[in-house]
């Protein structure tokens, strides 16, 4: 997908982030797209027809039949059907069977060692670990949150001070959210207490934790044992989060 993220290197349109992006075409290289979609979607043919590169698109793909997606989320249907689409081109070069495919949707985790896409850990509280790191990220998770039944959501945030983190924060407030402000081991980092200060400003009911094993530990006593508690922002945060529950 295409989204406003790095804009100081790539611009703030979503037109100079598509040509940007687009560089990466090759002379008559085969080129994937995932669901992309207007002026993006159009700049990025364009320079498909310059370089006369075959353009192939995930909406064209089927998955394997009753498939079950090891990565959580109904956004990661797409993101399965464009690792097919480049499959199916790699596929011209070396025998992939359907088989394998199967076992590579079916088992992502496993093979891959990915992790925080979704991911749910059952405890007291259940903890969601995902690495939305920016506003269309933070969108697509809050959306997906919405269809869980849990009553009550704490979520334990941190964000690169270079992100554009007042969306973000506004989206995360649409569940109702309780926040605790941290800051990961990375200069890059905003810091805690000045991401806390924004929370409070717009009205979210917030903490602070200097550090994230203690944002952690206080996010966990505020979900109780029946509420989710969420852990996102960056992939920063969500690394130290893991080392710190141990999982």
């Amino acid at each position: 997908s295409i989204g406003k993220d790095h804009t100081e290197q790539l611009g703030n349109t979503l037109a100079s982030i598509s040509g940007e992006k687009a560089g990466i075409i090759k002379s008559k290289i085969p080129v994937v797209i995932g669901s992309i979609k207007g002026i993006a979607c159009s700049v990025i043919k364009r320079k498909a027809k310059e370089k006369h590169a075959p353009l192939i698109s995930s909406s064209t793909m089927t998955l394997p039949s009753k498939v079950e997606l090891q990565l959580k989320g109904r956004y990661q249907i797409a993101n399965a059907k464009t690792a097919v689409a480049a499959i199916s081109v790699a596929s011209n070069h070396f025998l992939i069977g359907e088989n394998a495919v199967r076992k590579g949707l079916e088992q992502t985790f496993t093979y891959t060692g990915l992790r925080a896409r979704f991911e749910l850990i059952e405890g007291s509280p259940d903890i969601l670990l995902d690495v939305a790191h920016n506003p269309d990220g933070i969108k697509t998770l809050v959306a997906e949150l919405k269809k869980l039944s849990y009553k009550k959501f704490v979520i334990v945030f941190a964000v690169m001070k270079d992100k554009e983190y007042l969306p973000m924060l506004k989206k995360l407030k649409k569940l109702s959210s309780v926040m605790v402000a941290t800051q990961p081991k990375i200069e890059r980092a905003m810091p805690s207490e000045e991401l806390y200060r924004i929370m409070q400003s717009i009205g979210i009911i917030s903490f602070h934790a200097a550090k994230v094993s203690e944002a952690v530990a206080a996010g966990k006593k505020l979900a109780g044992r029946n509420g989710l508690l969420v852990i996102t922002g960056s992939h920063y945060i969500v690394g130290e989060a893991i080392q710190a529950l141990k999982i």
